[in-house]
């Protein structure tokens, strides 16, 4: 099975790190000053934009070194041992920083993978690499791919509360990744054994 998965908020508590970035450059903030669109920053209240994070994606490697893993290793690690694992993400392909550090702070945390792609255009990723079933997050990203006619499991956010689709599956623990996958695998067998019985 081909298994594509988001970094940001997937992955990684990004969130977290762009507020931990500004403490450590001496601003008094915390998670409550996010200001989210489509589950993603609009405006840290009252001292960066929009514009000012994204920058940080192509410019700070002290902000993408430190940026805390999900308890994810694991189960990415036990996945990878029957499946091809792709990391498909919105950060800026353009920038150099941007895809060094990424493969930087995979290496350190030991998460193992068969490609990594920087896209502003994941639904075409997704067609391209055959992904069987994409492990995201955002609001912005799920239903562009629920078009695609893939399953999707959704890793709980308070930002992504209104998604409700046939294809969701929500999960709040990194644990319960492996389980899901096998269920869906599983479905996927009986769905294609069941072909070949009518196509007989």
């Amino acid at each position: 099975m081909n298994i594509g998965i988001d970094i940001d908020n997937t992955i990684g508590d990004t969130f977290r790190g762009i507020i931990e970035y500004y403490v450590r450059n001496g601003h008094d903030v915390n998670k409550e000053d996010l200001i989210l669109e489509e589950g993603w920053v609009k405006e840290l209240k009252g001292i960066a934009t929009e514009k000012d994070i994204n920058i940080l994606f192509q410019t700070s490697k002290d902000f993408l070194d430190n940026i805390a893993p999900y308890p994810a290793t694991r189960a990415i690690l036990s996945l990878s041992r029957h499946h091809h694992l792709h990391l498909i993400t919105a950060r800026p392909k353009s920038a150099d920083i941007s895809r060094r550090e990424t493969y930087n702070w995979l290496k350190k945390h030991n998460i193992i993978v068969d490609s990594v792609t920087h896209t502003d255009n994941k639904p075409d990723i997704i067609k391209k690499l055959e992904i069987d079933v994409m492990i995201e997050d955002s609001p912005y990203e799920v239903p562009r791919i629920v078009s695609l006619g893939i399953p999707i499991l959704l890793l709980d956010q308070p930002y992504n509360q209104e998604l409700n689709h046939e294809s969701i599956t929500r999960f709040t623990h990194w644990l319960e990744i492996p389980t899901l996958i096998k269920r869906l695998t599983t479905k996927q067998s009986q769905e294609a054994l069941l072909v070949q019985e009518v196509a007989k």
